[in-house]
């Protein structure tokens, strides 16, 4: 009935998405893992690697600010008391995630641009690496 509740729900969908991506991520790398991949498959091999990392970079963080808000929002119920307003809380709190969200996602958006899969001359098998330009 307060703002927490909402913070407490941001970070259990971030959490739930967070293993699905998690798994998600298992999954790839078995699959490049186990058997080389062939040409054909280069351009999955790509978006996989730049969405599954990407969604591995921003939802921890997502979660540490969805906790942050809620031990924020506990001790501003402890020092306003019986003048705290329950309906303001929910308010801000549902804008408040929604800057949250917007924020993280954007801070991981360079990631995507520099992420390429390399392939192993060795073995044949595929990695996900980032490369930053030198200069």
């Amino acid at each position: 009935s307060v703002g927490c509740g909402w913070y407490l729900l941001g970070t259990s969908l971030a959490s739930e998405l967070g293993l699905l991506v998690f798994g998600g991520r298992f999954v790839y790398l078995l699959l490049t893992r186990l058997s080389p991949m062939d040409q054909r498959y280069e351009r999955l091999l790509s978006w996989s690697c730049v969405i599954l990392e990407y969604f591995l970079s921003i939802l921890p963080p997502m979660i540490d600010w969805f906790t942050a808000c809620v031990s924020i929002e506990r001790a501003w119920i402890v020092l306003r008391g019986i003048q705290f307003d329950r309906q303001t809380s929910v308010t801000s709190a549902k804008s408040i995630i929604v800057i949250i969200v917007c924020v993280t996602s954007l801070s991981g958006v360079h990631q995507c641009f520099f992420r390429r899969v390399v392939t192993d001359a060795e073995n044949g098998r595929s990695w996900c690496v980032i490369q930053y330009p030198s200069n």
